[in-house]
């Protein structure tokens, strides 16, 4: 594989964390640019595989070869920072952020112990703003849609068509062993989520998940049900029960 002209540096520095470009073949570095930790509001991972070449033993591939993404995505409160979104093999200065999804899990964590080294010891540290300590963390599973798995045993993928939840429908059957529950709303309609049986809309719902917005549900193990609100038209509800 051919190395990257441009490669990403990324650290925490005090109070922000900050970033800056690089360029391999001449050496030129970017300047710094400087996001406040404690204005963090979600890390998220999301891995995206990408398409093979076209092999000669294989015509069936797609031609349009890409590599696999590995995505993270730090939100911000919104006063003034935009999202900050890189891809895992493009950093440069983390030795343990390795174009895999334990290099994606590492960078994660790595980031969230940014945060909560910097905002929540001693009410916060970065300039006196204290932050939840429940930073949302989520690492997505690599999703194989013909199969509904994810790789190894951690999380099961389940999509729900957008048809399916015209009526309130079970989403995840009760499980003592879950740990969390990924509920991503990824069709063209609000999705209502209740911990517990029969969802309905506006009235009847723990969880209120809007287009491309993901719910993590956590210490429940209990059934769950959605629905969607009326005109949904396309798109898929999927569900990853972690275990």
């Amino acid at each position: 594989m051919a190395s990257k002209t441009q490669t990403l540096e990324i650290e925490s520095s005090g109070a922000f964390l900050r970033t800056r470009m690089t360029q391999g073949a001449t050496g030129d570095v970017g300047q710094w640019e400087y996001y406040r930790l404690c204005s963090i509001t979600s890390i998220t991972g999301n891995p995206e595989a990408g398409f093979a070449a076209l092999l000669p033993t294989n015509q069936k591939r797609n031609p349009y070869a890409y590599e696999d993404m590995l995505k993270v995505v730090i939100e911000f409160d919104g006063t003034h920072q935009p999202d900050l979104v890189f891809d895992v093999q493009d950093v440069s200065n983390q030795a343990g952020w390795t174009a895999d999804e334990t290099g994606l899990a590492q960078a994660l964590t790595d980031i969230k112990g940014w945060v909560d080294a910097c905002c929540c010891a001693s009410g916060g540290g970065g300039g006196g703003e204290a932050t939840e300590t429940t930073q949302l963390l989520v690492l997505s599973e690599v999703q194989d849609i013909n199969t509904n798995t994810s790789p190894g045993t951690t999380g099961v993928v389940t999509p729900f068509a957008f048809g399916a939840l015209a009526a309130s429908a079970t989403l995840q059957a009760a499980n003592t062993s879950r740990k969390r529950v990924v509920v991503t709303n990824d069709t063209d309609a609000i999705l209502y989520v209740k911990e517990g049986a029969t969802a309905a809309v506006g009235t009847d719902y723990t969880w209120k998940v809007g287009i491309d917005e993901s719910a993590v549900i956590e210490d429940y193990t209990g059934v769950i049900d959605g629905i969607l609100a009326g005109g949904a038209s396309s798109g898929n509800v999927l569900v990853t029960e972690i275990t």
